[in-house]
């Protein structure tokens, strides 16, 4: 720029800055292809309705720098407008009807915000040390390093960010996105897109349509809302609030309270969060959570391993599988069966119109099913079972001492197994079956209505059978297989 050219435009500025009625007139500061604008009291860079490859970095403080080229020949100058409308200064082409792609490169200063209103175009910007707003279609953005909140208004395009010391908001459809390193909240409204998030320090609130999000290292927690798409999510802390259409989930590492309502799959692992799950119709699959759990969910396969906190599961035509259950459990379902392998904590199991099968439980279990068969193997802690199916089978890998056992079936059999060296007194009883009993130790009455005695010459604990029809008495293990 000309020294005669430079000394008109900073007239201008002093005009155009003279009076409140002069700063709302729009000035024409340069018309040249680039230049260095000292910067006072301005508060935004406006860069508008130019197409081609926009480049942002930082500049010293007060000056602003910029240039403009041909993209298709960048050793050729273009000349464009620079516009001051009260504290917001305006970049656009000089001639609006000249559809030449360009290359604009700006130079900006420290609190000079940076506004674009772009399409078709790159944009590349790094170290800006100022607020952020881009709005547009058909961009390519790649943002590094930015000390300011960045907010977009964009579709049909991609926007890859990395490192910023403020907040995001992302609203748009059709995009790429990529953020990593947010050092404030991040807010996300998004259609038809796919999304990467890595490392949150703030809290994210993201609305999704028809959009995958693969996210993680969220430190402030999330609030999400998702109708359609796929959502995973890992190594979160604080809270995790999810509401879930037609949208798949994983989750996994999460640390403080999650609160989960879904109509598709759930899928967890190495949780430390108190979680609870609402769901109706997707299958359950978990392994490993610290932290109480509860389930309540319909028309469901329920698949859950590894849980050292309380469990509570209920709902309605369910198909349950609980594995190495540490935690104490309840289950409260209809029209359910369920499955247990292995479980360290107390299980209380209630069940209308479903099968009950418990192998290796080695702590309190309490059973009360209602037309359904119960099978119990490997069991070495204290029973409470009331039923009223066609079949009930117990078979003890040990006799718990000093607990008294009992065990009910209003409508149908009982099968107990005894293992070796079992020490404790059997009594039983039929309404309107026969009792039959293996072991010499325990008689049966001449009506073999009755049967009692002792294992191991003791008295105690007390094993008490009730049963509306068959008592088999026997000695060694069931088959869970069958």
């Amino acid at each position: 720029m000309k020294g005669s050219d430079w000394s008109v435009t900073m007239l201008l500025v002093a005009l155009v800055t003279a009076g409140p009625a002069a700063a709302q007139e729009e000035v024409l500061l340069n018309a040249q292809s680039g230049g260095l604008l000292p910067i006072e009291n301005e508060s935004t860079l406006r860069v508008v309705g130019v197409a081609g490859t926009i480049a942002l970095r930082a500049a010293r403080e007060g000056q602003l720098i910029y240039e403009a080229r041909s993209l298709d020949n960048r050793r050729e100058e273009r000349a464009v407008a620079l516009w001051l409308r009260g504290r917001v200064l305006e970049l656009r082409p000089l001639d609006e009807a000249v559809q030449e792609r360009l290359l604009i490169e700006l130079a900006v200063p420290p609190g000079l915000a940076a506004e674009l209103d772009l399409v078709d175009s790159r944009v590349q910007i790094a170290g800006l040390r100022s607020d952020l707003v881009i709005r547009g279609a058909g961009l390519d953005i790649d943002a590094r390093g930015i000390y300011g909140t960045v907010d977009a208004a964009i579709d049909e395009s991609v926007l890859k960010l990395d490192g910023t010391d403020d907040d995001v908001n992302v609203d748009g459809g059709s995009l790429e996105l990529t953020l990593k390193r947010i050092g404030g909240y991040a807010t996300l409204s998004l259609a038809d897109s796919e999304a990467s998030v890595e490392t949150v320090q703030g809290a994210a609130d993201i609305d999704l349509e028809n959009s995958v999000l693969v996210a993680s290292k969220l430190e402030g927690g999330i609030r999400l809302s998702a109708r359609g798409g796929k959502v995973e999510l890992a190594e979160v802390k604080r809270e995790t609030d999810l509401r879930l259409e037609e949208a798949p989930l994983v989750l996994s590492d999460v640390i403080g309270r999650a609160t989960i309502e879904s109509d598709s799959d759930v899928q967890f692992d190495r949780l430390r969060a108190n979680m609870t799950i609402t769901s109706f119709g997707g299958r359950i699959r978990g392994s490993g959570n610290t932290e109480p759990t509860v389930v309540t969910t319909d028309r469901s396969e329920v698949i859950l391993d590894q849980l050292q906190g309380k469990l509570a599961l209920s709902g309605d035509g369910l198909t349950i599988v609980l594995r190495d259950i540490k935690g104490d459990t309840t289950v409260q379902a209809t029209s359910s069966n369920v499955t247990i392998e292995k479980a360290s904590g107390t299980l209380d199991i209630q069940t209308d119109f479903g099968d009950i099968r418990v192998q290796d439980a080695s702590n309190a279990l309490k059973v009360i099913s209602r037309d359904g068969d119960v099978m119990i193997t490997g069991h070495s802690g204290s029973l409470e079972l009331h039923a009223s199916g066609n079949q009930v089978e117990v078979a003890w890998s040990e006799i718990a001492k000093e607990q008294n056992q009992v065990i009910e079936n209003d409508n149908g059999d009982v099968t107990l197994r005894f293992p070796a060296r079992s020490a404790c007194r059997v009594e039983a009883e039929s309404s309107f079956g026969r009792v039959r009993s293996d072991l010499p130790t325990v008689r049966v009455s001449d009506d073999e209505r009755f049967a009692s005695g002792t294992l191991g010459n003791s008295n105690r604990p007390m094993i008490q059978v009730k049963s509306a029809g068959d008592v088999h008495i026997t000695a060694g293990q069931a088959n869970p297989e069958r």
